[in-house]
């Protein structure tokens, strides 16, 4: 989502870019304006770039994760019915073990 949404907006920056450029080469407007749709520009390239990298890392992890590089093209996930941990729960009986030992 966000990549596409930086896509998008890099493309959109780049037609008001060039629409300024052309006007300030016409003498329709100083370059002071030129330059700041260049800065705005180049914003929106490092934004894209920057979701880009967040994506290959996202990629990084699921396939760490699922040991498989296919991403399914339709997923739903469930929520869990439990609305408390159980006692039996693993971590809770060695978050308890160590309390007891430390309390002894």
């Amino acid at each position: 989502m966000r990549y596409q949404q930086a896509q998008e907006e890099l493309q959109v920056n780049q037609k008001l870019f060039d629409k300024v450029r052309r006007r300030v080469e016409l003498g329709d407007l100083p370059r002071a304006d030129q330059l700041l749709a260049e800065t705005e520009l180049l914003q929106k390239k490092s934004l894209l770039i920057q979701a880009e990298a967040e994506l290959m890392h996202a990629r990084k992890r699921y396939t760490t994760i699922t040991q498989s590089t296919k991403v399914p093209s339709q997923y739903q996930e469930s929520l869990s019915t439990l609305r408390e941990v159980p006692d039996n729960h693993p971590f809770l009986l060695a978050l308890n073990s160590q309390i007891d030992r430390k309390t002894r």
